[in-house]
Formats: structure tokens, C-alpha cells, sequence
């Protein structure tokens, strides 16, 4: 009788960047999403017995895409956006 989901919603607006000094990208303020719409979609997502919680559309089209690049691409994709993000 027991369930479990995961919510993947990517960036939310939560203020953690600001109190990280983390800077805000274009890469991040492009996806961002606010906390309580993370939560609804999430809630929706357990009501509807789903194991994955992908919230906004960007964020499925980014899951969905790296399904498909090899794992390398995917790999450079993400260490080149992280690098970018370090040096903003």
C-alpha cells in the first residue's frame, strides 16, 4: 500500500541563489518557476499515482531530450552550462 514519487522541477524561484551568491543566469531565469507552482503540480502528480513529477514544459522537454543525446554530449552540456553559470 505504500506509493512513492519524485518531483524533478529543475530551478525555483526559492531565494537560494541569493543567498548563495550564485549567479543568476539566463540559462536559470528561463526555467525558473515559483515554489508554490512547483508544489501544486507535484501534489497533482500524487494524486494521479505518477512515479515522476516533471513540472513545466522546458523542464520535460529538457528530460526528454537528454534521453536521447549520448551520454557524453549530455555530460558537456552540463559541464558547460555549469562553467558558464561560475563565471557570471
Amino acid at each position: 500500500g505504500v506509493t512513492a514519487s519524485v518531483i524533478c522541477p529543475g530551478p525555483v524561484l526559492t531565494g537560494f541563489q541569493e543567498r548563495s551568491n550564485m549567479p543568476i543566469t539566463p540559462v536559470i531565469t528561463a526555467n525558473l518557476m515559483s515554489a508554490q507552482d512547483v508544489a501544486k503540480i507535484g501534489y497533482r502528480g500524487i494524486l494521479r499515482n505518477q512515479t515522476v513529477i516533471i513540472p513545466g514544459i522546458k523542464n520535460q522537454v529538457m528530460a526528454l531530450m537528454f534521453r536521447f543525446l549520448p551520454r557524453a554530449w549530455a555530460l558537456n552540456l552540463v559541464i558547460n552550462v555549469q562553467h558558464a553559470n561560475r563565471r557570471q
